[in-house]
């Protein structure tokens, strides 16, 4: 072998060596892959593409020959990943790339993992809104519960001095409603008597007429009594205990709150749902960073109201019991505060109610006493019936089904139209007593007339001089209960 030839080879070795090496170099640095920086670092400064451990280029920087694009898109998603796993929040489930897939698999992975990055992204938003807001709740809560505490301490002080004032001025104000309800029960009661003594009129009167009449003459019977027209009678308010419920101190009002819906995937190649990827990691690192701020301030705060609650906890224990028995006498204040005022109204109703009781009873022992009974007497005598007769021989007749007139009766009854005129009279007052009440007024006020003076000894009896005065002053205007209290009333 010559020289020449020897170093022809020697040349052709160090050639092959040399390709060797380079496809060597090849093999190695296409695992280079996209990333700002170290993966467990922080994702700032410029694209940077990784080749190795500590080994980072410039992404601008042109790619030596030989590299497969396939080889460098997977790791990019590899560098992604790697950038992805900073961040806990979202790094979980993220699909891993296919080493040996093809460009439309690892076109698939990367959709997958845009729209996994992307609901767990908008989640994380989701997330971080739901901390802010509850914080807002809890701020305002801690804030009720310092408002209370105060409060319960201030109550607590002044809390025995307060609970004596309010017994105090509940004692009187039960006084006073228990004295107007006195007056107009004893009011009511004279309404009740004078009603009674008006029935008892109404049922002598009828007595009276039947004993006396002819056969086939009575007009007046115990059905007509029974279903009489009565002077009008109102009722009386009753008061009415309002339940007050106890107000929690937190109000939380519910807040709908639905999961984000999933994105679609980016439109494109490998790289373009790649970059589309890496264009959601910026979003993630300033959500994750206010996340976190968030948390925090949520976290304090729970602690601050761990720490107050028991606080207000023990104060209201201890203030409980004398707060529960203030309340108690605020509710009994309530109820007597609405007791005297339906007492206010209900003395006018009352008194215009006694009022026309008393026109009632008036009316019917008035005609009772000068109508039927002096016409049922001269009736009597000009018939000839001299016996002696009086309320109890009525009475005990009427029950019997007897009647005052002899057996065998005379074709021609003396007087007779006269009596029966009564009976239609009685009739009229038993279906109008308001008519009868207008046109009695006159004669009530007169100070001659004595039908109307027991009627006011026993108001005066039953009521004493608040009640009479209540009855007088029945009504604002003055209505017909009104004149007929003014003028028993006013009679000299």
């Amino acid at each position: 072998m010559t020289r020449d030839s020897a170093g022809m080879v020697a040349k052709r070795s160090l050639g092959d060596v040399v390709i060797f090496l380079a496809l060597l170099l090849a093999v190695i640095t296409p695992q280079r892959s996209l990333a700002q920086s170290d993966p467990t670092g922080s994702a700032t400064g410029p694209l940077m593409c990784y080749y190795g451990p500590n080994q980072y280029v410039p992404c601008s920087t042109p790619l030596l020959p030989g590299h497969d694009p396939l080889e460098l898109s997977v790791a990019r998603y590899a560098a992604v990943l790697a950038r992805l796993r900073a961040y806990p929040s979202v790094s979980f489930n993220l699909p891993e790339p296919s080493t040996t897939g093809t460009a439309e698999e690892l076109s698939q992975d990367a959709g997958a993992l845009f729209v996994t990055v992307a609901f767990q992204l908008d989640r994380l938003v989701m997330d971080s809104n739901r901390l802010a807001r509850r914080t807002q709740e809890n701020e305002s809560f801690l804030q009720t519960l310092y408002a209370r505490e105060r409060d319960l301490q201030a109550r607590g002080e002044a809390l025995p001095a307060v609970l004596r004032e309010a017994n105090a001025n509940l004692a009187l104000e039960q006084a006073t409603a228990e004295a107007k309800e006195r007056l107009v029960n004893s009011v009511e009661a004279v309404a009740d008597r004078m009603h009674a003594r008006a029935d008892v009129a109404a049922t002598e009167s009828m007595q009276w007429l039947t004993v006396a009449s002819p056969p086939g003459v009575p007009l007046v019977t115990e059905k007509m009594v029974a279903n009489r027209n009565r002077s009008k009678r109102y009722p009386l308010s009753v008061a009415i205990e309002v339940a007050y419920p106890r107000a929690s101190p937190r109000v939380i009002v519910p807040h709908a709150e639905f999961p984000p819906a999933h994105r679609p995937a980016p439109i494109g190649t490998a790289d373009d749902k790649i970059a589309a990827t890496e264009a959601l990691i910026p979003q993630i690192a300033e959500v994750s960073a206010q996340y976190e701020e968030r948390g925090s301030r949520y976290d304090k705060l729970e602690r601050v109201l761990e720490s107050v609650t028991p606080r207000v906890k023990v104060l209201e224990t201890a203030v409980g019991g004398g707060e529960e028995s203030l309340q108690a006498v605020e509710r009994l204040m309530s109820h007597a505060e609405s007791r005297n005022s339906m007492a206010y109204f209900n003395r006018i109703t009352a008194g215009g109610n006694a009022a026309l009781a008393i026109g009632e009873a008036y009316i019917m022992e008035t005609f009772r006493d000068k109508v039927v009974k002096p016409e049922v007497l001269r009736f009597l005598r000009a018939n000839g019936i001299m016996q002696k007769i009086d309320s109890n021989l009525v009475v005990q007749l009427y029950a019997q089904r007897k009647s005052l007139l002899p057996p065998l009766a005379p074709k021609q009854w003396a007087a007779l139209g006269r009596l029966v005129e009564v009976e239609k009279r009685a009739i009229q007052l038993m279906h109008d007593i308001e008519t009868y009440l207008y046109a009695a007024i006159e004669s009530i006020s007169s100070p001659n007339d004595r039908n109307a003076a027991p009627l006011l000894e026993e108001v005066r009896a039953g009521t004493g001089t608040a009640g009479r005065e209540l009855i007088e002053k029945a009504a604002d205007d003055p209505g017909l209960g009104y004149k007929i209290a003014h003028a028993m009333f006013g009679r000299r």
